[in-house]
């Protein structure tokens, strides 16, 4: 009469690229052993070790039959990280110091199950929201940290917030034109009333 036999599998795992992870069905006592794992993006499943290449959370099982026929069961889940496609933008690229503007991040097709963290935090409203406001005084990069908290896989992206060129005026008896600070050309002590906006 065969002896029953257990499988030491690989455990539950997060991957956090495309290039594959190598499944593992152990029996327990040595012998001959039939393998049948079904799932997507095997390499061979008639083998004891596989490569998994899964683009989604898949769960692969496996029979495993020894010489006498007797079964054997076992099951293991490769969560794949979401985070391939991160973008960031702003809503103007172009700003004034100290006025707002709004950060957007955005990973393609996932919603929830993240976790955001900006830096630098200066002139953030809250540096843990996925889309914070920013108001920075200058030219500034600001970077998202994204995890994917099923995986614990990181990806980063940024993003440049630049203030306009400051106008400068021809004499300080030129008609009003002022810049980001609002600052009027004029006589120097009566600025001359303001014709245009330089941004």
């Amino acid at each position: 009469m065969s002896q029953g036999f257990t499988l030491e599998m690989t455990p539950d795992t997060g991957i956090c690229d495309l290039q594959g992870i190598q499944l593992q069905a152990l029996p327990d006592i040595a012998g001959t052993y039939d393998y049948q794992w079904t799932g997507d993006f095997l390499s061979n499943p008639f083998v004891g070790d596989p490569i998994a290449s899964p683009i989604v959370t898949t769960t692969y099982t496996v029979e495993v039959l020894n010489e006498f026929g007797c079964p054997g069961n076992g099951e293991v889940t490769i969560n794949v990280s979401q985070l391939f496609d991160l973008a960031v933008s702003t809503s103007d690229n172009g700003f004034c110091a100290g006025e707002t503007v709004s950060l957007t991040s955005a990973v393609a097709g996932v919603d929830d199950g993240l976790t955001y963290e900006w830096s630098p935090s200066i002139g953030l409203d809250n540096p843990d929201l996925q889309n914070p406001m920013a108001t920075p005084l200058e030219d500034v990069i600001y970077t998202v940290t994204v995890t994917d908290n099923t995986t614990g896989c990181t990806t980063t992206c940024s993003n440049t917030l630049a203030n306009p060129p400051e106008c400068e005026c021809d004499n300080f008896t030129d008609p009003g034109q002022i810049c980001c600070d609002q600052t009027a050309c004029g006589t120097g002590y009566d600025p001359a009333p303001i014709t245009s906006l330089v941004n």
